[in-house]
């Protein structure tokens, strides 16, 4: 098996001297808690989004803010995307809120809009469409589904910083809250750590929901609802920071990569790139290709040639969190895509020999059956 410096790697963050003299600042500032460049990157953000922005410490703690200040509490359903990763699903879990698993689209791997209208009842709180991979769901119509029904809606751009929805707004914009994640194999990273965009409705919410339910500061404090330490820190805000600088530059870089991808795998029989990602405003967050059969197998042909790669998501039916509590569901494109949707390495600075030496081995795998 190849090791180390030979290996492609699934993703890696892109961080260059500018992020190191930034954490260098925080450091010698003594302020590395929650402080100015918190306050720097909550103005950044809420210049580019035109909405208040606020940071906290993940975009897991973002969902579960968002459900929160949305009203969502023990007993209330929250329609979630089956596929992709469970995060939205355990935040409804933590907030004794019951997730309803909603299948998917098979080229655009969001929420399926029909499939929402099925499942709302009187019931339902909340609905959450991702922008999964980076590429745009059907957010405009299930934002009309939700204004006519009378139900909040979270927009999860987690993987869509910087991204454009399919009518040309930017991703975030359209829900009731939205929230991103800052993740290291995210758009903007740093390290770790969320930001979640809202109108001035919730904005003092969210910011007492991240302090523990504090408004105020020394005598003045006055602790009104039950939060926790959501905060985000100095030194991830500003490698966060700095890589926000390169939004622009690393959007292109990613719409540039893709482009070697499909020259490189347009010859190799076997997989299907899934239609989103053509679409405009996609971000290429990731980038998956679909396998028939199972795509493990291949997965674990390609890490024996060098080359890293990964489930591109979950069903959350088929997860023993969720069965054990709400029974035997079926969502079948995302059980589906489950099984043959499969990550290939995608990185800013990957170089088109690596894309193509991924295509080489992807191809010779497949030739030999995914063994």
């Amino acid at each position: 098996m190849v090791q180390g410096k030979d290996m492609i790697p699934l993703a890696k963050p892109m961080l260059t001297k500018a992020e190191e003299k930034a954490v260098v600042k925080v450091l010698k500032s003594r302020m590395i808690a929650q402080g100015k460049q918190v306050l720097r990157l909550e103005t950044e953000v809420s210049r580019l989004f035109k909405r208040h922005a606020v940071a906290v410490s993940s975009g897991g703690a973002a969902l579960l803010l968002a459900l929160k200040a949305l009203g969502v509490s023990k007993g209330d359903e929250v329609i979630v995307p089956d596929f992709g990763f469970p995060a939205s699903a355990m935040a409804c879990m933590w907030l004794d809120a019951i997730p309803v698993p909603a299948d998917i689209e098979e080229d655009s791997l969001g929420i399926d809009p029909e499939d929402i209208k099925r499942l709302i009842t009187r019931k339902t709180k909340a609905i959450v469409v991702v922008h999964e991979l980076g590429i745009p769901a059907r957010i405009e119509m299930i934002r009309k589904i939700c204004d006519e029904s009378g139900i909040a809606l979270l927009e999860d751009s987690a993987c869509a910083f910087g991204g454009k929805t399919r009518q040309g707004q930017m991703a975030g914009t359209i829900g009731d809250i939205a929230i991103f994640s800052f993740h290291p194999r995210k758009i903007v990273t740093s390290g770790e750590g969320g930001m979640l965009l809202c109108d001035q409705k919730h904005l003092q919410t969210l910011l007492s929901l991240r302090n523990y339910g504090r408004k105020g500061s020394g005598f003045d404090a006055k602790f009104e609802e039950v939060g926790l330490n959501f905060r985000m820190s100095d030194i991830l805000a500003g490698v966060a920071l700095q890589n926000l600088k390169r939004l622009e530059r690393g959007l292109k870089r990613r719409k540039r990569i893709f482009g070697w991808y499909i020259q490189a795998l347009q010859d190799i029989e076997g997989i299907h790139v899934p239609k989103g990602y053509f679409l405009d405003g996609c971000t290429y967050q990731t980038f998956a290709v679909q396998i028939r059969g199972e795509a493990k197998k291949v997965a674990n042909a390609l890490l024996k040639k060098g080359i890293e790669c990964c489930p591109a998501g979950y069903s959350l039916v088929s997860q023993r969190v969720f069965k054990e509590r709400w029974g035997n569901k079926k969502a079948r494109v995302s059980e589906m895509l489950a099984r043959e949707l499969l990550a290939l390495p995608f990185f800013e600075e990957m170089t088109r020999k690596e894309v193509l030496t991924v295509a080489k081995a992807l191809g010779e795998v497949l030739r030999e059956g995914g063994l």
